[in-house]
């Protein structure tokens, strides 16, 4: 079953990632979105590793980080890059869902419950994340 994620890039949710986009991003970002949004996880971990690395507060960045994780099996540390993403970006729904949607992966129904009913609850969330 292929999982929904949400990768956000100035404020924009979507699961597919406009490729005319890459231009407005470092190359290492662009292309670890471009891997993360075709379902590649496991090759986008890398480069965005590096930019994360280099744009530490870089909330996007991070998020995208997290759903490369969790594509790739590697839900503990998806959830660290989520939290990180959502202490930089508290408001943002693309990273309160993806949250959300690790921990319920993760069997743990109450805390996906909160993640998921606060990235709703946001004025202007995108259809993807209310689903």
């Amino acid at each position: 079953m292929r999982r929904e994620w949400s990768i956000a890039m100035k404020g924009t949710a979507s699961t597919m990632y406009n490729p005319t986009d890459l231009f407005r991003y470092g190359g290492l970002t662009a292309l670890g979105l471009a891997l993360a949004a075709s379902g590649q996880g496991g090759q986008a971990i890398e480069p965005l590793s590096q930019a994360a690395r280099s744009q530490p507060d870089n909330w996007q960045v991070l998020n995208a980080l997290g759903v490369a994780l969790e594509q790739a099996g590697r839900p503990a540390q998806a959830r660290e890059r989520f939290t990180q993403a959502l202490l930089l970006a508290p408001t943002e729904p693309s990273v309160l869902s993806n949250l959300g949607l690790s921990y319920a992966l993760a069997g743990e129904p109450e805390r996906a419950e909160d993640f998921l009913r606060r990235a709703i609850a946001i004025e202007g969330a995108s259809a993807q994340v209310r689903q």
